[in-house]
């Protein structure tokens, strides 16, 4: 208090002081007002490059059997090649040397081209191997806004070459875009088509006649010394050789068909096997006919029937190859 004194302040001024500052602090509910908000926008911008990518439908394909030697293309499979990209682009192919085991066929022996019934003509392409030789189709896929586009591309197997191994063959074919005239791709898809070669065999003969020259009734050639060569060239399976035959006639006249015989060496007419009567009645002559090329040769000796009245008589020999 003396301290206030010397001061110069009373306790009565000290007090209104001390009230005055209750008073303020006292004062509730004090508010701040803030000022309006403002919206502020960012600008986002995107590049859409122009751009030609592929998707192919197909992830393998399988050509149904084919025997080797053969000529003829089979079903065409299709490819459904589909336009993902914002630009129009053409399609290019190639492909692998088709493999099985140690065995191959040419990549040049499948076929493509943009119709089902192009491939089955002289004008289909060859497939062309990657990457050294790729081809443009010229197929182009157009872009339709929003939507997907497709095209279709047909393949056939053309050929197989002769004594081709009987198996599953498979490679890689590649498809993908190209982009204009620079040729980028930015796609590429591989398809594994299968070739499934089946085991086939064949007969080629020598020729075509047999002639047994004049034999007097109830006479016989003296030995089978009359030789048809059958060679299993193209087979790819070894196969035995199978015969039968039909009676010698001249007009009306006949005699039967097992006055003719068969012989794997050159015999004794008397030690040859007699035919047996076509159709239905094929003998297994145990021949055996390999893949590699060998050559057989099938003897034939004939006896005449006493009586029998002259003329000059023709018969079928009919030979087939059991696979």
């Amino acid at each position: 208090m003396a301290n206030l004194k010397n001061l110069g302040i009373s306790l009565g001024s000290m007090i209104a002081v001390i009230a005055v500052a209750l008073f303020i602090i006292s004062i509730p509910n004090i508010k701040v007002t803030a000022a309006n908000s403002t919206n502020s926008n960012v600008l986002a911008n995107v590049v859409v490059n122009t751009y030609c990518e592929l998707a192919v439908s197909n992830s393998a394909v399988t050509f149904v059997g084919e025997p080797p030697g053969g000529n003829t293309i089979i079903s065409p499979n299709e490819i459904t090649v589909n336009s993902v990209g914002n630009a129009n682009g053409n399609i290019m192919i190639s492909g692998n040397t088709f493999v099985y085991l140690s065995n191959t066929i040419p990549v040049s022996n499948v076929v493509w081209a943009p119709t089902s019934a192009g491939v089955a003509t002289s004008g289909a392409n060859a497939l062309t191997q990657y990457p050294a030789s790729n081809v443009d189709t010229t197929i182009t896929l157009p872009i339709t806004a929003g939507s997907v586009t497709s095209n279709y591309i047909y393949f056939g197997v053309e050929y197989v070459p002769a004594g081709t191994f009987a198996g599953l063959y498979t490679a890689n074919t590649v498809f993908w875009n190209k982009c204009g005239a620079s040729g980028n791709s930015l796609t590429v898809t591989n398809v594994i088509f299968t070739v499934n070669v089946l085991g086939a065999c064949f007969i080629s003969l020598s020729n075509g006649l047999i002639n047994f020259g004049s034999i007097n009734p109830g006479a016989n050639t003296p030995y089978t010394s009359n030789v048809v060569t059958d060679n299993a060239y193209g087979s790819n399976i070894n196969s035995n050789i199978l015969i039968e035959g039909t009676n010698s006639v001249s007009g009306g006249n006949n005699f039967y068909v097992s006055n003719t015989v068969w012989a794997s060496a050159n015999v004794a007419y008397t030690s040859g096997t007699a035919l047996q009567l076509f159709p239905g009645n094929l003998y297994n002559t145990g021949i055996s006919m390999p893949t590699s090329n060998v050559a057989n040769n099938i003897y034939f000796g004939i006896a005449v029937p006493p009586g029998e009245p002259s003329g000059t008589y023709t018969s079928n020999i009919v030979l087939e190859n059991l696979c």
